[in-house]
């Protein structure tokens, strides 16, 4: 009998344990908040940090967003788009697919905003000497590696090599001959800025806001002149079928990134201004 009892007191006190753990477990627990509102947006490359960065901080302003982040390069992108409908969001690196996404469709003229622009610049692997000035680039068995000229990178860098055709000191059929010279075309600007940091071709032309966020030892830079550098203008616009819960909170998104602290961050990730007559 003795036995009996001290076993029922034993599984009594295991029993008492148990809840009290449980109960402080409870307690200890934080309710997990789901969001409201999941917004994806499609992003060319050359804005992943700098998206990200602005991604973060519209959660901590609107903490029942959450943003889904999707970064290639920008013609991909679109693709995309035509393919699925999951996409809330669409932010070109130039404004040719904005306006080829326009015609298609995909979004609308009155839901597009441009917010920011870029410049272009010469990289070189930091241990290379073949290329030290811009018109080394020309010179015969030197290897060039380009975006292809479908997406926004490519376009800006066949552009600027016409144009530095024409500059004062360039030699003679030098955009020819830099075109001769390359051995590789990526399809996104992260492509051309990764090769060169490893060292596969003497040098690239990439975004300078890809250029100037790494580190001296990996790089060289060769700045463009002005007159033979090109503007590239970001846009971003909702896509039209965006279910209509989420167009608001698309909005909120762009008036973000436009205002003064989202204007900053682009600005600290080396970005241009829109300008009015842009």
């Amino acid at each position: 009998m003795l036995t009996r009892r001290l076993a029922i007191m034993a599984v009594l006190i295991y029993c008492f344990l148990i809840s009290s753990c449980l109960s402080n477990v409870r307690q200890n627990t934080t309710p997990h908040i789901e969001s409201d509102t999941n917004l994806v947006i499609l992003a060319a490359s050359s804005l992943t940090d700098a998206f990200t960065e602005l991604k973060n901080l519209f959660e901590e302003k609107y903490p029942r967003t959450n943003i889904l982040l999707n970064f290639a390069g920008t013609p991909t992108l679109l693709t995309q788009l035509e393919l699925s409908s999951s996409a809330d969001l669409f932010a070109s690196a130039d404004e040719y697919h904005i306006s080829l996404a326009q015609e298609k469709g995909i979004i609308l003229a009155s839901n597009t905003t441009k917010f920011a622009t870029n410049k272009l610049t010469l990289i070189t692997p930091a241990s290379s000497k073949v290329v030290r000035e811009l018109h080394d680039i020309s010179n015969p068995n030197t290897k060039i590696i380009l975006a292809l000229k479908n997406v926004p990178l490519g376009r800006y860098s066949h552009a600027s090599l016409e144009l530095m055709g024409h500059l004062k000191n360039s030699d003679f059929d030098f955009t020819r001959r830099v075109l001769k010279n390359v051995v590789s075309q990526e399809t996104a600007a992260r492509q051309v800025l990764a090769k060169i940091m490893i060292g596969e071709a003497d040098a690239g032309i990439v975004y300078i806001t890809d250029a100037t966020k790494r580190h001296p030892t990996h790089l060289n830079t060769i700045m463009i002149p002005d007159e033979a550098n090109v503007t590239a203008i970001y846009s971003i616009g909702i896509v039209t079928n965006a279910r209509n819960h989420k167009i608001d909170h698309a909005q909120q998104f762009i008036d973000f990134i436009v205002s003064n602290k989202g204007q900053d961050i682009l600005r600290r990730h080396g970005f241009g201004k829109v300008q009015q007559n842009q």
